[in-house]
């Protein structure tokens, strides 16, 4: 799992940010994954239950907040940075 995480952040920060952004569009399912691999590599157990939640219950309203930190910060935003 360690390694799929890896590559998995590694491929998705290497994306374009407009590639990123139709991702959200289409499917927020790519950012939310995006989320619990940062958690799992991190060790962060609230953080991967989170991005679950997120990912089961948050869709429909997530995928606005996500466009909206893509287009402004360029990054998707994970319980770690907020605690940070």
């Amino acid at each position: 799992m360690e390694n799929f995480a890896t590559n998995y952040m590694k491929t998705y920060e290497g994306l374009e940010l407009w590639v990123k952004v139709l991702l959200c569009l289409l499917w927020d399912i790519p950012s939310n994954l995006y989320r619990f691999s940062r958690s799992f590599l991190g060790k962060n157990t609230l953080g991967m239950v989170v991005a679950v939640l997120l990912a089961i219950f948050g869709g429909w309203i997530l995928f606005i907040v996500d466009i909206v930190c893509l287009i402004v910060k360029g990054k998707i935003y994970c319980l770690e940075d907020l605690t940070a």
